[in-house]
């Protein structure tokens, strides 16, 4: 037992060092991971740095489109899930981004009222294609 607590105390600490020393990249892919259980996502979202934002995480899967986070919230103040949905994709390829199968990304909105994609931050949170490092090489594949 006592193994156990000291592996996952190590465990605890190499996340703890990475959300402090590599910043927003790091909380974002946290706060993305929690995003699938409710009540875990609010209590990571509110240490976050994203405490007081809209966030929204999306999950790209052979052909379907999966959200998380605060999805319903802002597709309540949007005009519904499928704006909701235009509005997430505008943004992702105004960054140049495609939208493809296999990709994730955390959306972080200023406000819950969409307003463009000037008032949004957006991290790659990964992609599960076999070789893709970023959005631009997961696009090539």
């Amino acid at each position: 037992m006592g193994n156990t607590f000291v592996s996952d105390l190590g465990g605890w600490r190499n996340k703890m060092t990475k959300l402090l020393f590599d910043g927003r990249k790091s909380w974002a892919k946290a706060v993305f991971e929690a995003a699938k259980n409710e009540v875990r996502f609010e209590e990571v979202k509110k240490t976050s740095p994203f405490a007081n934002k809209t966030v929204v995480t999306v999950s790209y899967d052979n052909g379907g489109t999966s959200f998380y986070g605060d999805i319903f919230t802002f597709a309540d103040v949007n005009g519904g899930i499928d704006i909701a949905s235009s509005i997430v994709k505008t943004a992702i390829r105004a960054k140049g981004w495609a939208v493809h199968d296999a990709d994730d990304y955390l959306l972080v909105f200023n406000k819950t009222k969409s307003e463009g994609t000037g008032d949004v931050e957006i991290f790659w949170i990964g992609s599960r294609k076999t070789g893709a490092k970023s959005p631009e090489s997961a696009r090539r594949q």
